[in-house]
């Protein structure tokens, strides 16, 4: 699995949300988007198939790259570990 592939399966889950979005702002009632309604349907089900597996290609990407866990401090000093503070306020 590469990282070229996990871009690939992103890519497909960004152009889906951002045509979602766009469908979304016509604002259209009942029938008016059946038109669009098969465009729809390929891109859910482009995004589907960039989901499933997306934990599987990221986890054969890090083993691949030898990759290892930033320890916690590290995380907390860099800000790279989002919430930690609310996290262990709650333990």
């Amino acid at each position: 699995m590469t990282t070229d592939e996990i871009s690939a399966r992103c890519a497909a889950i960004e152009e889906c949300y951002e045509f979602m979005l766009a469908y979304a702002g016509q604002g259209l009632n009942g029938d008016e988007g059946s038109h669009s309604s098969g465009e729809v349907r390929d891109f859910l089900r482009r995004a589907f198939e960039a989901l499933s597996g997306l934990a599987e290609a990221y986890a054969a990407a890090v083993k691949q790259k030898n990759l290892q866990p930033a320890s916690l401090s590290r995380r907390r000093s860099t800000g790279t570990c989002p919430g930690y503070d609310q996290l262990a306020t709650h333990r």
